[in-house]
């Protein structure tokens, strides 16, 4: 049997994948963290010809949140020339044969990482509300109770019953046509130092998105606070909102601040004024998108509030973009003096 603490998922990773490869990380080789994978801060914002609450959702019709920070394929690169971390992938059209092997796996104390969808899980708030994908970790399959012992980012350590994961199985399958993807990692060669090239990029990146004029970055931000003071103004009753993909922001926004960090860390001397000026600012967006998210759990007690502190990430987020270009042509000075010496 696993020591099931040492596999809890870290509540604020930007992404389930992340947070459930740094547990097992950490229970199988004692990573600390993995936080040198990517710098990424952007907005996006898909709505209709209408933006509407709607009760048998006790939310809006919106989708807001953030770009795909990286690539799947970059991100397990990434976690090889970081961390010396592996991902094994499997694919399964076979539900019995699937919980066969994560039974054996799991017995050889092996955890893994198993796809979900949100719409499936019974003790989720979306359950047969909203789809949004997942995943977990499997650490037990428990054949008498007829479930799968799970640590989970949202639920931490709870069950999955093997009705709602088939039902999840196959729908996958069935229409959507793909195989169950599950994973597993191994530890290989030594860790290496955060790759200079991909912070530039990644700010870049960034930047391209925030700089938008038409549909993304700050220019959906304020399109999106727009819409939603209309909406909160129209429906005095509504208690609570679920506003899809929002929480991503306060993720993004700490694992910013972890990435410095770790690239001080890795390079301590380069002492630039400008990055401890941009951790101080994702701290305080990091701050300000956590309050947002309690403060939708709140709609009707929090109304003005609300709207207040979304103007005042409007107030950190035009001079961050200006800093964020500092910070890449500082860093590309760097990358240009390294190779020089080499």
């Amino acid at each position: 049997m696993f020591d099931i603490n040492d596999l809890k998922i870290e509540g604020f990773s930007p992404n389930c994948l992340m947070g459930a490869t740094c547990a097992i990380a950490k229970y199988k080789y004692d990573v600390d963290n993995v936080n040198k994978l990517f710098f990424h801060h952007s907005y996006i914002y898909q709505k209709g010809a209408e933006v509407l609450y709607l009760p048998q959702i006790g939310g809006l019709n919106v989708w807001f949140s953030r770009e795909v920070p990286i690539s799947k394929e970059e991100f397990c690169k990434r976690f090889y020339n970081y961390y010396g971390i592996t991902h094994y992938t499997a694919d399964y059209y076979d539900f019995f044969k699937l919980t066969n092997d994560l039974t054996q796996l799991n017995m050889q104390h092996e955890p893994v990482i198993v796809e979900i969808d949100f719409y499936y899980m019974r003790n989720h708030d979306y359950y047969k509300k909203l789809h949004e994908q997942h995943v977990m970790i499997v650490y037990e399959v428990d054949w008498e109770r007829k479930c799968f012992q799970v640590s989970d980012a949202i639920l931490g350590f709870s069950s999955i019953y093997f009705d709602e994961f088939k039902e999840y199985f196959d729908d996958v399958v069935l229409n959507r046509n793909r195989p169950i993807h599950i994973l597993s990692i191994k530890k290989d060669k030594l860790e290496e130092k955060v790759n200079i090239q991909n912070f530039i990029e990644d700010i870049n990146r960034s930047l391209y998105n925030l700089k938008d004029q038409d549909k993304f970055g700050l220019t959906c931000l304020n399109v999106f606070i727009e819409d939603l003071v209309n909406v909160i103004n129209i429906e005095k009753e509504a208690e609570a909102l679920i506003i899809p993909g929002s929480w991503a922001f306060m993720c993004d926004s700490m694992n910013c601040m972890k990435f410095i960090e770790e690239f001080e860390k890795d390079y301590p001397e380069y002492k630039l004024h400008v990055l401890n000026e941009i951790r101080k600012d994702f701290t305080q967006l990091y701050r300000m998108w956590f309050s947002f998210s309690m403060g939708i759990k709140e709609i009707k007690i929090n109304h003005k509030g609300f709207e207040n502190n979304l103007k005042k990430i409007c107030e950190i987020e035009k001079p961050l973009i200006t800093k964020l270009e500092r910070l890449s042509y500082e860093l590309e000075l760097l990358s240009f003096y390294r190779e020089s010496e080499v």
